[in-house]
């Protein structure tokens, strides 16, 4: 997981105060609880709120604003043609 940030560390795009490794074990604890939450269909927990969380985490993690990891608007994948 430290290999996603650590380049915005490099150029000082994101911070860290305890430093990668205990910052990556912090986010890869949330990322399997919140698995195991979706995974066990816990009542409000969907992939949506799954991703929010998380991300809105990984923002305080990093010193950064949760809108860094805003996804520019995609358009729907094209369907392929049957052969």
């Amino acid at each position: 997981m430290a290999h996603a940030y650590t380049p915005g560390l490099t150029v000082s795009e994101f911070a860290t105060r305890t430093g990668v490794a205990a910052t990556t074990l912090r986010l890869s604890s949330l990322m399997d609880g919140l698995a195991i939450q979706l995974a066990l269909a816990e009542p409000g927990m969907t992939p949506a709120r799954f991703r929010r969380l998380w991300l809105e985490a990984a923002a305080l993690e990093l010193g950064v604003s949760a809108e860094t990891f805003k996804a520019p608007r995609s358009r729907p994948a094209r369907r392929r043609a049957a052969s």
